[in-house]
C-alpha cells in the first residue's frame, strides 16, 4: 500500500507486483543517491539484508511514493511510474499534487546565531532571508 493525495490506495501496478514496497522496512539500509524526475526528487537505497534497491520521494510530507527494483532500470522504471501514477491519481480525484520543497524553510537557531545572522545581514544591506539563503548556498557550492 502506498499513501497518495491524503489517502491509503492500493495502485493497479502494484497489483501485479506481490511483494512490493516489502523490501528493508524497518531495516538497516545505505542510502546510494538520488534520482529526478517530473520535479521529485527520489531516494536510491540498498538493504543487503533483502538484496534490493527500494526508495522514496523526498520532500513529502503528507503523501508517500516509494517505489522499487531489483535493477538500476527496474528503479528507474517504478520510480518513474510510482510518481506518473500519483499525479494521475491527483488528477482523477481533483487533488492538486503536493510539490517536494516549496522554497519556504522554517529554521530554528538559537538567539546568539540569530542576532548575529541579523547583524551580519544588516552590514551587508540585505535581509535575514536572503543573508541565510547566500549562507546556505554557499555552503552547497551553489552560485546564485
Amino acid at each position: 500500500m502506498s499513501y497518495l493525495c491524503g489517502h491509503k490506495v492500493k495502485l493497479r501496478r502494484l497489483e501485479a507486483q506481490k511483494g512490493r514496497f516489502s523490501c528493508a522496512l524497518n531495516k538497516e539500509v545505505t542510502t546510494m543517491g538520488f534520482m529526478k524526475y517530473k520535479g521529485y526528487t527520489g531516494s536510491v537505497e540498498y538493504s543487503e539484508e533483502d538484496n534490493c534497491l527500494f526508495g522514496k520521494v523526498q520532500g513529502m510530507t503528507k503523501d508517500s511514493i516509494t517505489y522499487e527494483g531489483s535493477t538500476v532500470d527496474e528503479l528507474t522504471e517504478d520510480f518513474h511510474g510510482a510518481v506518473d501514477d500519483y499525479l494521475q491519481l491527483c488528477e482523477e480525484k481533483g487533488v492538486a499534487p503536493r510539490k517536494p520543497y516549496t522554497g519556504v524553510l522554517n529554521v530554528r537557531l538559537t538567539p546568539e546565531i540569530h542576532s548575529s545572522a541579523a547583524m551580519a545581514a544588516s552590514k551587508e544591506g540585505i535581509t535575514i532571508n536572503a543573508f541565510i539563503k547566500n549562507a546556505v548556498a554557499k555552503a552547497l557550492g551553489i552560485m546564485l
